[in-house]
């Protein structure tokens, strides 16, 4: 009985000794998409292409473990959860202005401004999809490859049509406003 107590605390030991690894490694992990981030938003202001969906490039950041009883990691959900700037690290501000877009009244504001949020949706879920390999609802387990690349295409086309109709929204509003001399703009 004694080598058994001796063995498990041993074992909590090297379990303890082995979260503190993972802890630190999952800060680096986070410095690093920080960087990562950073780096990507320089090169977009030098006007440099970001990369194309598709690209032989690896994500650098890829989802951690949960707690049990949470979500499995990447998995996003409609409600906030606990641990979330952890479980999905860099791509936490997106998921947030992901669930305020999905939030937001359908009805509120001008033709342009919900087709302005309907194309930042489309927006934010390939990001989430391709950069952070986030998976998005109606979906609960992480997706492989194949399933990712099918969501990938099909939002990357209704995001060709949300900006299509984005277009077409403002052009309605410019002559809007010049047939009525700027008088109702909205």
């Amino acid at each position: 009985m004694e080598t058994l107590r001796q063995r498990v605390a041993e074992l909590e030991e090297e379990a303890r000794g082995l979260r503190g690894l993972v802890e630190t490694q999952a800060g680096q992990l986070e410095e690093l998409g920080r960087r990562v981030a950073q780096l990507v938003r320089e090169a977009q202001q030098r006007g440099e292409p970001e990369p194309v969906v598709g690209d032989d490039q690896p994500s650098v950041w890829r989802p951690p473990r949960r707690r049990h009883g949470l979500p499995d990691a990447g998995v996003v959900t409609l409600e906030e959860q606990p641990d979330e700037e952890h479980a999905f690290g860099p791509a936490t501000p997106l998921v947030a202005e992901w669930r305020a877009l999905r939030q937001r009244d359908e009805t509120a504001g001008s033709r342009v401004d919900r087709a302005m949020a309907g194309a930042r949706r489309w927006e934010l879920e390939i990001a989430m999809l391709h950069d952070f390999r986030l998976t998005l609802p109606p979906e609960t387990e992480p997706m492989d490859e194949a399933r990712r690349t099918d969501h990938l295409r099909w939002r990357l086309e209704a995001l060709a049509e949300a900006r299509v109709e984005l277009a077409g929204a403002r052009r309605v509003r410019l002559l809007r406003r010049i047939l009525t001399l700027d008088l109702w703009w909205k």
